[in-house]
């Protein structure tokens, strides 16, 4: 098994302090969200973002490898959209898990195939 790099930890403990978080909020004042599917990474992320070139997996500028898919990301070309192109991108479902994700994404982001 590869040995994570500093910047892979320090990105791993940037999603798990941000799970904490999102646990820690009481159910009662949690806001519903009526279309989960929609979402594909967090609510609050920048007007413009960069994207997994396979998963299209909400990642950092400086990423080498995908917290989502697990990819290398430096060989091909991030994916770059504004939050409102991203919602308004046209979805399918995957064929192995059926969950909906991009039409563009060439690899799910739910369960990586």
């Amino acid at each position: 098994m590869n040995t994570l790099t500093d910047e892979e930890k320090r990105i791993l403990a940037v999603l798990q302090q941000k799970q904490a978080e999102r646990e820690a909020i009481p159910p009662s004042e949690r806001i519903p969200i009526t279309n989960p599917d929609k979402y594909a990474f967090p609510i609050g992320i920048p007007e413009n973002v960069i994207l997994c070139p396979y998963c299209l997996g909400l990642i950092e500028e400086k990423t080498r490898r995908c917290p989502y898919c697990g990819r290398d990301v430096t060989s091909d070309a991030p994916v770059e959209m504004t939050l409102k192109e991203y919602e308004a991108a046209e979805r399918t479902s995957c064929s192995f898990c059926g969950k909906s994700r991009l039409k563009l994404a060439k690899i799910c982001l739910s369960c990586g195939r």
